[in-house]
């Protein structure tokens, strides 16, 4: 049944993003006239509404999964410990760093309603304000794939966002503050 599951799983993602791969590669790498008509103002907006529009994240309900076991497996970053103490746990041993990179785990601080804090895996950078992301429990017992989260910091600096949440079909009013990115590289010594 999971072999089942897994296979109309990766069947949905493959669908889902057949767009985005024809438009910028699997990896959100493109290159030459590509990548400027790609980071020009008009077609970053445009992504980033189309993404709004018609690439919903894929929910894959009843799953019992938390969000700290789950980054761990999809992004292969080995740390321990609730979802808010991520971004020091990573100081010495991996990269950090404020810009997302696809495969990187974004750290949510610690707010009122989420005391544990929160983290997911990049999966898509999808505008230089807007990235998609994989991760568990941020509606109880799912596992959304793909969801988008916008950067609304004053300073363009990934130190707040918003997260797409299913329930509503929208971002909703609510914003959470982030530590950064942690990647999955050791970190450089010395520095």
């Amino acid at each position: 049944m999971r072999t089942l599951l897994s296979l109309c799983v990766l069947a949905l993602l493959s669908s889902g993003t057949a767009f985005a791969e024809q438009s910028i590669g699997p990896w959100g790498a493109a290159s030459g006239a590509q990548q400027a008509a790609l980071t020009s103002g008009s077609a970053v907006k445009a992504r980033e509404a189309l993404a709004e529009r018609h690439l919903r994240p894929t929910v894959i309900r009843n799953q019992h999964y938390w969000c700290v076991p789950y980054a761990r497996a999809v992004s292969g970053v080995s740390l321990r410990g609730n979802a808010w103490t991520w971004w020091r746990g990573a100081q010495g041993v991996y990269q950090r760093g404020a810009e997302p990179e696809i495969g990187s785990v974004i750290v949510m601080k610690r707010i009122r309603s989420m005391r544990l804090g929160h983290i997911g895996v990049v999966s898509e950078i999808v505008g230089p304000r807007m990235i998609r992301l994989d991760h568990a429990n941020w509606v109880r017992g799912e596992v959304h794939r793909g969801a988008l989260v916008k950067d609304i910091s004053k300073n363009n600096d990934w130190s707040r966002v918003q997260v797409w949440y299913p329930p509503i079909d929208d971002f909703g009013s609510t914003t959470y503050p982030i530590y950064g990115f942690v990647y999955p590289r050791p970190a450089v010594s010395g520095s």
